[in-house]
């Protein structure tokens, strides 16, 4: 049995719950929908199965919705799967609605700020949201929805959109601005290769001074380790033929001629990065200017979700890929903003946010792959999201020992 296609997928924080249950109840019961037409993923009854892929399946349902709304409020202005799904609506042009309670137009950035937004808090406000749906994205009110019903819902919004915004607890950030240091602090933080963003929990103030002392070791191709570890064995059996090998060992073996796959481009490197040439990513580097696999730092004023495309995290945040800092050793920094203190590898960022067209144009060849072969799961790799694909075959981490210094009165 073919699955239904989502009408609506609704984007919130979780601290929110109640006012995104009463905003489905009201969508519910004007459109005469199914619970099965509404994702809500905070929700039980409009949640996933236990089990799911929840990444692979946010995407996916945000690709088949025919409207997204965006709950915004002081919870989930800073939450960090709000962010990546509006990002993904963007990526995927899914049509977008955001839906204010406790914050104004003023208080939204980079892409949201853009897009026209109703205060869910007004009763006008309220209903000519409900009538964009109808109108717009062919959500038809039903003549046998009750009046009364659909009434009494609105005022149920309206009053807890309210109560969003009177609510002295609330903020604009949904997590608390952490008390001034005092005294130094160490702390140590893992950065994958294989992953996008990494926020540690360390926050940091403008004009703190923190260390950064980073070690270990990574590696950008998968491929050409496995490559490497099926070679030895063969470079064994060929160096030290005095050893009295038999004759399974030297046939299972023998030493193979030079070719791709006994050519190696890539060693395992430190967080300065190497220096490599690629035949077509080379302007797809978050950081095109820096060594590949190097290590970055960055300050976010948002917790970042490290499948999030990194290019729409910091546009969204009116930041540039300058702000990326170089971590090659022991790096003294001075925090330019507060926020909270982000790694990642330098590598390929496929992305339609990316400064490179070449990024832009790969994005768009990738994404008309995946829906080219959508019946078949098994010929486009499910890689997700499509902007961190070349991430996927790293290995290895880096280990960043951190000494944060108390900031002077």
């Amino acid at each position: 049995m073919a699955k239904s296609r989502l009408k609506v997928f609704i984007s919130q924080s979780h601290k929110d719950d109640r006012l995104a249950d009463a905003v489905t109840d009201l969508l519910k019961e004007t459109f005469r929908l199914s619970s099965k037409e509404i994702r809500c993923t905070s929700l039980p009854q409009y949640g996933f199965k236990p089990g799911s892929n929840i990444e692979h399946e946010i995407l996916q349902d945000v690709e088949s919705s025919e409207v997204v709304i965006v709950l915004i409020t002081p919870n989930s202005l800073s939450n960090e799967w709000v962010h990546s799904e509006v990002g993904a609506t963007k990526a995927l042009k899914r049509p977008l609605f955001p839906l204010l309670a406790g914050v104004d137009g003023t208080q939204l950035k980079g892409f949201l700020r853009s897009v026209n937004s109703l205060s869910a808090d007004n009763m006008d406000q309220l209903n000519f949201f409900l009538e964009s749906c109808s109108r717009t994205f062919n959500l038809k009110t039903q003549k046998w929805s009750s009046d009364k019903l659909i009434k009494r819902l609105k005022s149920k919004v309206i009053k807890l959109a309210n109560k969003t915004r009177n609510n002295k607890e609330a903020t604009t950030q949904s997590y608390k601005t952490p008390k001034i240091l005092r005294k130094k602090i160490q702390a140590q933080a893992t950065v994958d290769a294989a992953g996008g963003l990494q926020t540690s929990r360390i926050f940091l103030k403008k004009g703190q001074k923190f260390l950064l002392e980073p070690e270990g070791r990574i590696h950008l191709a998968s491929d050409q380790v496995d490559n490497f570890a099926r070679a030895l064995k063969p470079l064994i059996v060929k160096h030290a033929d005095g050893w009295g090998w038999t004759k399974e060992i030297k046939d299972r073996y023998k030493p193979k001629e030079p070719v791709e796959e006994t050519i190696f481009y890539r060693g395992w490197i430190g967080p300065e990065g190497e220096v490599q040439s690629s035949d077509m990513l080379e302007k797809c580097k978050l950081r095109p200017t820096e060594k590949w696999g190097a290590l970055l730092a960055v300050i976010l004023p948002v917790k970042a979700s490290s499948w999030a495309d990194p290019f729409y995290i910091l546009e969204s945040n009116n930041m540039q890929v300058e702000d990326l800092l170089l971590v090659p050793e022991r790096t003294v920094i001075t925090a330019g903003r507060d926020g909270w203190l982000t790694f990642i590898v330098n590598d390929a960022v496929i992305s339609p946010y990316s400064p490179s067209e070449d990024g832009k144009v790969f994005y768009r060849a990738l994404e008309k792959a995946k829906q080219a072969a959508s019946h078949n799961r098994h010929q486009v790799p499910q890689i997700l999201p499509l902007s961190l694909a070349f991430y996927a075959d790293n290995l290895g981490a880096f280990r960043v020992n951190v000494t944060v210094y108390p900031i002077k009165s």
